[in-house]
């Protein structure tokens, strides 16, 4: 995934992609205990009195009526494909939660028939409310009849899920249920990794995360901003929580997820943060803003090759803190890039605080405990309909699928911002307890949030907005004042030093800038050639090989660094001679005229490719 955010453009891609090494992965069930993940242990930390009633669920529309039979063997499928959803957990003497597979599990189908949305609603709460931790099941399915068609609501803990999660269920699911419609077997693949080989990764990663602690004292030390809470004692029960939504109309998101994050090589989360870091100092009076995010979780470390989460079913998110500090008044392109340098500040997305907080030393787990901690939870989901479009087997039903939770379940922070794509539009929805926030300050805040997300795009459309900040390019080791002065084109892709060999011969070239010692040059004739052909090959070629788009700095800087750009003229030249009658003698001096020119070292490109057409089969190439 952080390949996607860092190269964002098809080529750019394909120049990182490789070939995946070969991946253990379990076929058969997954038996016997697993390790708790860090979200998993938050759950059981968290004061939730009934935690059997804690799930996600998603409420479906078919495109087509379901055959109940079909339905059923179909969800039996994605409990043999992913050992997740037969976890059952459990407390030891000591009170003390684990989780472990159950040999033997099933996926309940219920049918009902309703006749109207809030009838629909109950059933789906009465449904929600049917899991049990120790026993099963975990995923619960419910098949409505309306009148107006089937509805079908699937709902499983939150313990077995996450958002990653459903999106791999729904098109197994689809997959399987259409191959029992057609009559051929089931087969939704070969597994990726285990969920339970996942927190035997996250365990052994956790001696190596003490190196983050300072890291996560600064983050957490005092300071950052407070909201304005109407009650400090107010309840934050389910039954009093209130929400309002704010989106961008689909123009607007496009221009977000496509063309604003170009500008400064940001992602879409990147800016949503920091229209709300904007907001909340402007509106409180703040200097800093402490903020929980969410994330996927399925960063796999470097050293373990082995680990596969591409389809794999399970509660992986992370939750970690950021302190995010700018001036509400600077321009917007300032405030873009110093929010995007401290987000990428972070170590691995944050998996070092989870890590430390819920598996790490009992002094290590209560100083973060009784740290400061965000108010705020913000979470961006991206585009949570793909892969749900016209051609599928369901779409996203209107109505809803009843509650999620118990009525008494604790509200996770103070104000939780859920952003998603959904129906091409992006949509901002925000929680909070209407006891202990005012509704008019929220609704205000969650308005001028969406106008200053607003204001940015518009920023990051405009000519001037083309900048880079040093995260940008990791391997110059440059701070945002010197990256300022060397005035890199819009489209540089890569900065980083020369190696040895390149140093010794620039200082050459610096040094005795007439003489052509690095200079190559190959003069030959060529029969037949096809002379466009020749041309588009190699435009093909430069645009293949980046050392052919590499141009060298060295003006100001303490080491010389080459600067790749996505794109340069092309070093093709094609010239028709065959009326002049001097062209023997004519390509000689041509040759020589371009060894004496010699190149600017810090325009790309570095090469140049001469075509004289001689007679009309013949020509001389001179590539320098």
């Amino acid at each position: 995934p952080k390949d996607v955010f860092e190269q964002q453009t098809i080529r750019a891609l394909a120049q990182v992609a490789r070939v995946a090494p070969s991946v253990a992965r379990v076929q058969g069930p997954v038996t016997g205990p697993a390790a708790l993940t860090p979200i998993q242990a938050w759950f059981f930390d968290s004061p939730i009195t009934v935690r059997q009633h804690w799930n996600q669920s998603v409420l479906l529309q078919p495109r087509e009526n379901l055959d109940p039979l079909l339905l059923e063997r179909a969800l039996q499928a994605l409990l043999a494909q992913h050992d997740a959803l037969r976890l059952r957990f459990t407390q030891d003497a000591q009170g003390v939660w684990q989780q472990s597979h159950a040999d033997t599990a099933a996926v309940p189908l219920e049918q009902v028939r309703v006749s109207a949305p809030a009838q629909l609603a109950s059933v789906c709460s009465i449904v929600q409310a049917g899991l049990n931790l120790s026993e099963g099941p975990l995923l619960r399915g419910l098949l409505l009849d309306t009148g107006d068609g089937q509805r079908l609501l699937l709902a499983a803990h939150h313990l077995v899920v996450d958002g990653v999660s459903w999106r791999i269920l729904l098109e197994d699911l689809q997959r399987a249920y259409g191959q029992l419609q057609a009559g051929q077997a089931l087969d939704l693949g070969n597994k990726s990794s285990a969920f339970q080989r996942w927190g035997e990764v996250l365990q052994a990663e956790v001696p190596a995360r003490l190196a983050e602690m300072d890291f996560w004292r600064a983050t957490l030390a005092p300071g950052a901003v407070s909201l304005p809470l109407l009650d400090p004692a107010g309840s934050r029960r389910r039954d009093q929580v209130r929400e309002c939504q704010v989106r961008l109309d689909q123009s607007l998101t496009r221009q977000l997820l496509t063309r604003a994050p170009l500008a400064y090589r940001s992602r879409v989360d990147e800016l949503l943060l920091t229209a709300l870091t904007r907001v909340v100092l402007r509106e409180t009076g703040g200097e800093s803003l402490l903020v929980g995010l969410e994330g996927h979780g399925r960063e796999v470390p470097a050293g373990c090759s082995d680990v596969d989460l591409s389809r794999s079913v399970g509660w992986f998110t992370s939750l970690y803190p950021v302190r995010l500090q700018t001036d509400p008044g600077v321009a917007a392109g300032v405030a873009i890039r110093g929010i995007k340098e401290q987000l990428r500040q972070v170590p691995d997305q944050g998996m070092g605080y989870g890590l430390l907080r819920y598996l790490g030393e009992p002094g290590v787990r209560a100083e973060l405990a009784d740290a400061a901690q965000p108010s705020i939870t913000f979470n961006y989901l991206g585009q949570t309909d793909r892969g749900l479009d016209h051609q599928a087997l369901f779409s996203i039903a209107a109505e809803r699928g009843g509650d999620d939770q118990a009525a008494d379940a604790p509200l996770g922070n103070e104000l939780i911002i859920n952003a998603q794509v959904r129906q091409g539009e992006l949509q901002m929805n925000w929680q909070y307890s209407g006891a202990r926030l005012s509704r008019a300050w929220v609704e205000g805040l969650a308005a001028a949030c969406r106008d200053e997300l607003q204001g940015l795009i518009e920023h990051c459309l405009s000519p001037d907005a083309q900048r880079f900040t040093p995260s940008d390019f990791p391997l110059a080791a440059l701070d945002q004042e010197a990256l300022e002065r060397l005035q890199l084109p819009a489209d540089t892709e890569l900065l980083y030093p020369l190696s040895p060999l390149q140093q010794g011969m620039l200082f050459h070239a610096l040094q005795a800038p007439g003489e052509s010692h690095y200079l190559n040059q190959l003069s030959l004739a060529i029969d037949g050639l096809d002379a466009t052909r020749f041309a588009q090959a190699w435009d093909s070629t430069v645009a293949r090989h980046d050392v052919l788009r590499t141009g060298f700095l060295w003006e100001g800087l303490d080491q010389p660094l080459q600067a790749v750009r996505r794109s340069v003229p092309s070093p093709v030249r094609l010239l028709d001679w065959r009326e002049r009658s001097d062209r023997v003698t004519a390509v000689e001096d041509l040759a020589r005229e371009e060894r004496e020119d010699g190149f600017d070292l810090a325009r790309a490109p570095l090469l140049r490719v001469l075509l004289v057409r001689l007679e009309d089969e013949r020509y001389q190439l001179i590539l320098s």
